[in-house]
């Protein structure tokens, strides 16, 4: 369930000293969320259910919400006839993860009629969802079992888990625009996206012992009696023991690290007028790389 009410204002200004009326805009918003996972069927988790995967047991069953306030100022305007510049400053206050404050700054110089170069700056946040927060579940098949622990469940921390962070983002990007002739608009822009905290799931925890005398990870690579002993003694102290001659995981949702993604994208607009209406042409093309920084 998600409820969200706002109230946006927006007002233009002018003033003798700029080329163009200053656009002013502010707003205000709360956002109400709920999550709710009943228990499934009794048939359904105790084993007389669907082998593929089992209903939600008592233990998978979550009733979580979150308040958000959130309060923004914006302005933008033409300092010069060809130099234009946009502003705006966002504050955000969670009931599960404090406050933070984010802004972008954006401008755009015009070199004539036909070139352009722009640039932006900005920063970003975006707090864990409650299903990533809550999230539980058991699946069950032939080949074995796999848990998906709520992060804050003992189980996965007693297999070193711990709070998820809010993920934050800083954004840059700069680029050049062309009308060559009229109709046709070209642009070319590259950019980085540096992510820390990214929010990600954890590795397997746990092994396959279908053939015991060729136990495996979750990757299929051979473990050793010493390497299987202490999986069995990591997932002893979260109260787990696999069956003999099963195969069992258990994973949770975690802050993975930090990210930076760089890239470059093309874009290509025409419009043709024709007897029986407009056509426009559309063509994008996106370039990146990702790495993981830590």
């Amino acid at each position: 369930l998600q409820q969200l009410a706002n109230l946006d204002l927006r007002r233009a200004i002018a003033l003798p000293a700029l080329a163009s009326p200053v656009e002013l805009s502010a707003g205000l918003e709360y956002q109400h969320e709920d999550y709710r996972r009943a228990p499934g069927q009794w048939e359904s988790y105790t084993g007389f259910g669907a082998a593929a995967f089992i209903g939600f047991a008592p233990a998978d069953a979550v009733d979580a919400t979150r308040n958000s306030k959130a309060a923004y100022l914006g302005a933008s305007a033409n300092l010069t006839e060809r130099w234009f510049v946009d502003a705006a400053v966002r504050y955000e206050d969670h009931s599960d993860f404090g406050d933070v404050t984010t802004g972008r700054l954006s401008t755009r110089l015009d070199v004539n009629d036909s070139i352009g170069v722009r640039a932006t700056v900005s920063n970003g946040f975006h707090a864990p969802g409650l299903a990533a927060r809550y999230y539980q579940v058991t699946g069950n098949c032939p080949c074995g079992t796999t848990l998906v622990a709520q992060v804050d469940s003992p189980v996965a921390r007693a297999l070193g888990a711990s709070d998820l962070h809010p993920e934050k983002a800083r954004n840059y990007s700069v680029g050049v625009t062309f009308d060559p002739v009229q109709n046709v608009h070209a642009a070319v822009d590259v950019y980085q996206i540096d992510i820390r905290d990214q929010l990600g799931q954890s590795s397997q925890i746990g092994y396959n012992a279908l053939d015991p005398a060729n136990v495996v990870d979750y990757g299929n690579s051979p473990l050793s009696a010493a390497q299987q002993a202490t999986i069995d003694g990591l997932l002893g102290s979260a109260g787990i023991a696999i069956p003999s001659g099963e195969a069992y995981y258990v994973s949770y949702f975690t802050n993975i690290g930090d990210t930076r993604t760089r890239g470059v994208e093309f874009t290509l607009e025409a419009t043709q007028d024709t007897d029986w209406g407009r056509l426009r042409y559309t063509y994008a093309a996106n370039a990146g790389r990702t790495e993981i920084t830590q």
